[in-house]
Order: structure tokens, then C-alpha cells, then sequence
């Protein structure tokens, strides 16, 4: 039998990641102005609350989590950060001013409840902290003091839109996106996350990683032989972080269309086959029902452009390495009319893969599974999974992406849209199925050997707000 944890299970777990994260960046205060900096911070490394203060915001979010305003569920962020921070611990990327309270209110699941929904918490955070640390009353108390401003960037990297981001403040952040779930995090990076009463480690943090990654990776290659060959080189870049933008683009774009149908809220499924298959190919014919067959402009080329566009852009925008051309004194205006040019073309192919990405996500809202391949070619959406499997009593929940450890789960634990998912893979190897719940998690499937193994969470990774 399962053992459930719950927000007091939890201190101990988040006080030993906190270390663990923290241990490097310890290094003495030096104080930048007469104001008395509190006794628990040092530069580099902000305060943590006490055992008692750290249980009331966990048990605080996690009662929260399950309230909805209005009929909307509540999404809430909460960092625990005291205001003298922000004067001496630059270096924990506390850059934005925060926007205070002119009176401090407690913490409480009301409070969170009113505030939450005016409080966007994919750009935004609830600054919480000791009463005494904040000068206010009742002491002994959690105060909510103000909100952090941190804008969209961290979130636009998670779901896949931007590559790379500034990191959010490196605090305590205590986050719920969904009934019963809590994120502890700092820096962008999870500490410990609860779902559904059971912790959550990272079974396959990229969609390039294990038996999965071993599927995608030939389009992912060929996405980079297409692109290397349409800039006329053998070799998309000279660094090795650079040259793999093609296949970043590749897997972003699928998280991207994941994230997509998550944030709808309505569950679906995505069943990638090999690009040869076609909808009418006898392989499918008694395993899968599609019934609303349709062809769209293949985002393929697209994805090839981007590609391009983004050499060409950066080669011009940076001459020479950490040189920009903007800063030479007299830059040629041919090159500099060549680069917007190329940063025009590179905008446009990124909002045509969003679009893409947005047209399939809908698609998912229709009963039934969305059917692609590889390359990302659409075959039909709708589609009713007919496959059976009479010997499929169980599927294994894979802890790691290698499946160096498992646990043997019944496939009567799961609803209808799993099973169907998990009953396809078993009958034909060569596919695989993500699922995402319309309670947000995401999970994947595929046939590895004689057993179906299951990925319980994708493409959540190791990063988080």
C-alpha cells in the first residue's frame, strides 16, 4: 500500500535540499549601507524560515490548492523574503523592486485566497515574511508584505517559447498550479514537489532522455542535417552548446505543444509514429480509428527556417565572440540591414511553430487521441484507440529514464484515456504516447522489450517556479 506524505512530511525534505543547494554559495555578508541586516542572512545566501514558519507555508498553499474563486481554480506563488534582502544580497537576483503592502496583512488561507487570483503566478509572487523582520504586528507571525514582480521570462522557458532566461530569485518559493500539488523551489530549480499525496522526482526531465529520446532522436537528426544543409555547411556551429539548436528546437516544440494542451485543462493524447506511416497504413488499421483524418501545412520547413534565421541573425549580431556589431564605430550599414532583416525572418518562424503548436493543442480538446509522426506531420485527431492486449495486466512506472529502477503497477490503477494509450504500445512497439491528465501531469509511454513502461511526469524537468 502507497504511503500518502502530506505538507509536514515535507520540512525535513525541504530543509536538506535547501542545504544541498545552498552549500556553494555560502560566503560572509558585507554590508553596502548603515541598515541593520538581519542575523540569518549572509551574502549569497538568503534566509529559511524556522521548522514552524516553514510547516504554516507549506500547509498554508497546500489547503489552498484545493479552493477555487468564482469557480476558478486558484494558482499561487509565495516567496519567503524579508525586505533587507533586497538592500544586501544582490546576488540572489532580487534586481526587481518589490512592490510593498502599506499594511502588511497575516498569512492565511483566506488572505492567499483573495489575493491569488489578482496575482498572476506565472509572472508574479506573494512576498511572505516574520512579522518582526518587517517591523509589524502580531509578532511571531508570517506576514505577507508585498508582491514580487518577475515578469514572464522563466515561465516562457519552461513551456518551451524562449530558450534561455534569467533566473528567478534565489529564495525560498513554495508554488501550486493544481489541487494538491506543492513546488519548492529556488533559482528556477525544483527542490521537492508533492502531487496527489507522493513526491515527485524527475523520471524523465527531457524528451530527449532514454527509450523515448532513442525514438525521437532520428528526426531530432534529421532536423539538423536539413538545417545544416540549407546554410550550406557541415556543421550548424563551431560550439558545441550552439550547434545543438536544432534539435533544441525540435524538442522544445514538442514540450511546447504539451504545455499548451496542459494549460487547456482537459487532458489528451498524443500518439508519434514513425514518419512512414500514413493514415491508411495497414499497420494501424487494427489498432487505431481515426476519425477525423486532415493534412496541414507541415511546420517541418518552418522548424528548418528557424533554424537558418537564427545562424544567420547571430552570426551578423556577433561578429566577433562577446563583440556586438552595434558597438563597432562605424558598422556597415549593409550588414546591419542584412542582420534585422534576418531577425525579421527569424520572428516570423517562431510565431508560425506557435501557431502550430496552438492549432494541435485545440485539436487535443476532441475526444480521442491526435495522431502525428516523427517529423511532426499531422495524420488526424479524433482518433479512438481500438488496439487490444489481453495480456497487459500491469505496466512499469519507471523512476529514471533508463529504468534502472521501477515499480510494477496494475493498469486497472489508471482511467480509460491511460489504458487505451498503454494498450496501443503494447500491441506496436514502434510508437509512443504522451498523455497528459486534465489535472496537469504529463506522462509517457512506450514498449520497451515485452513491457510497457510509464514516465509519470515529462518535461517538468528539473526546473520550476
Amino acid at each position: 500500500m502507497s504511503t500518502f506524505l502530506y505538507p509536514n512530511d515535507l520540512v525535513r525534505l525541504c530543509k536538506e535540499a535547501w542545504e544541498r543547494t545552498q552549500e556553494r554559495r555560502r560566503r560572509p555578508a558585507t554590508p553596502t549601507s548603515e541598515a541593520t541586516i538581519p542575523a540569518n542572512v549572509t551574502e549569497g545566501c538568503p534566509p529559511f524560515p524556522s521548522d514552524g514558519y516553514l510547516l504554516e507555508l507549506l500547509q498554508t498553499v497546500y489547503h489552498l490548492s484545493f479552493l477555487a474563486e468564482e469557480g476558478r481554480r486558484i494558482a499561487v506563488r509565495v516567496i519567503y523574503v524579508l525586505p533587507h534582502t533586497f538592500e544586501h544580497c544582490g546576488s540572489l537576483n532580487l534586481d526587481q523592486k518589490p512592490a510593498r503592502l502599506e499594511r502588511p496583512v497575516p498569512l492565511s488561507v483566506g488572505e492567499l485566497l483573495k489575493l491569488a487570483p489578482a496575482v498572476q503566478a506565472t509572472e508574479s509572487a506573494i512576498m511572505v515574511a516574520p512579522a518582526e523582520a518587517i517591523k509589524s504586528a502580531p509578532p511571531n507571525k508570517l506576514m505577507i508584505w508585498g508582491i514580487l514582480h518577475l515578469g514572464t521570462e522563466w515561465w516562457r522557458l519552461l513551456i518551451g517559447v524562449d530558450d534561455s532566461a534569467f533566473c528567478p530569485p534565489n529564495c525560498l518559493t513554495i508554488s501550486s498550479f493544481t489541487p494538491g500539488s506543492l513546488t519548492i523551489s529556488t533559482l528556477g530549480g525544483a527542490l521537492v514537489r508533492l502531487r496527489n499525496g507522493q513526491l515527485i522526482g524527475t523520471p524523465l526531465p527531457e524528451l530527449n532522455e532514454g527509450p523515448i529520446g532513442s525514438f525521437l532522436d532520428p528526426a531530432a537528426r534529421d532536423l539538423y542535417q536539413d538545417t545544416v544543409k540549407a546554410l550550406g555547411r557541415k556543421r550548424y556551429a563551431r560550439d558545441d552548446d550552439s550547434d545543438g539548436h536544432p534539435s533544441h528546437v525540435y524538442y522544445r516544440t514538442l514540450a511546447r505543444l504539451l504545455h499548451l494542451v496542459r494549460e487547456q485543462r482537459h487532458g489528451g493524447t498524443l500518439l508519434v509514429l514513425p514518419d512512414e506511416l500514413g493514415p491508411g497504413d495497414g499497420r494501424l488499421a487494427d489498432r487505431l480509428s481515426i476519425k477525423y483524418r486532415i493534412e496541414i501545412s507541415p511546420v517541418w520547413n518552418t522548424l528548418v527556417n528557424e533554424g537558418v534565421a537564427s545562424s544567420n541573425y547571430f552570426r551578423l549580431l556577433f561578429p566577433k565572440p562577446l563583440k556586438f556589431l552595434t558597438d563597432e564605430k562605424k558598422p556597415s550599414a549593409s550588414k546591419l540591414k542584412e542582420m534585422i532583416e534576418w531577425e525579421k525572418r527569424l520572428e516570423i518562424s517562431r510565431e508560425r511553430i506557435a501557431e502550430f503548436c496552438s492549432f494541435v493543442a485545440a485539436l487535443s480538446a476532441v475526444d480521442g487521441a491526435v495522431v502525428m509522426t516523427r517529423r511532426m506531420r499531422i495524420l488526424g485527431f479524433g482518433a479512438e484507440i481500438v488496439a487490444t492486449s489481453p495480456s497487459l495486466v500491469a505496466v512499469k512506472d519507471a523512476l529514471d529514464p533508463a529504468i534502472t529502477k521501477a515499480a510494477l503497477v496494475p493498469i486497472e490503477r489508471f482511467g480509460t484515456r491511460h489504458r487505451s494509450a498503454m494498450r496501443m504500445c503494447s500491441s506496436f512497439e514502434d510508437c509512443i504516447a504522451l498523455v497528459v491528465s486534465q489535472d496537469g501531469p504529463v506522462k509517457a509511454m512506450k514498449r520497451v522489450g515485452a513491457d510497457v513502461v510509464m514516465w509519470n511526469d515529462v518535461t517538468l524537468g528539473r526546473l520550476a517556479i
